[in-house]
């Protein structure tokens, strides 16, 4: 398996994203959000959470997709990468956090 492979138990696996956004340009936040949600949609995933206002951070979502390949295949479409320039300049600070879900067996 090389460095970029994922190893096969979570290939197949839904992946979350938890996104942390900081804006420069408080309007754009709204444009950002509603980029990422059709975008996932567009992938097979949605954004099931989003909330504005918390602390140092304007903004929290949280996205779902079916696999790995799937939000790969969102930050790939070219409607996305257009915008991202965008994205970039209206930020100030972001951080994603890659998830999967708990598994039961774990005892959560």
């Amino acid at each position: 398996m090389s460095e970029n492979t994922l190893p096969a138990s979570l290939a197949e696996e839904p992946t979350g994203l938890v996104g942390l956004v900081s804006t420069v340009t408080p309007g754009k936040r709204d444009e950002a959000l509603s980029l990422i949600t059709t975008t996932a949609q567009s992938a097979g995933g949605r954004v099931t959470l989003a909330n504005r206002a918390l602390g140092a951070w304007h903004q929290l979502a949280i996205a779902v997709y079916p696999a790995p390949a799937a939000m790969l295949t969102m930050l790939a479409m070219p409607k996305y990468r257009a915008a991202h320039v965008h994205r970039e300049a209206a930020l100030a600070r972001t951080r994603l956090l890659a998830t999967r879900p708990l598994d039961d067996r774990e005892g959560a």
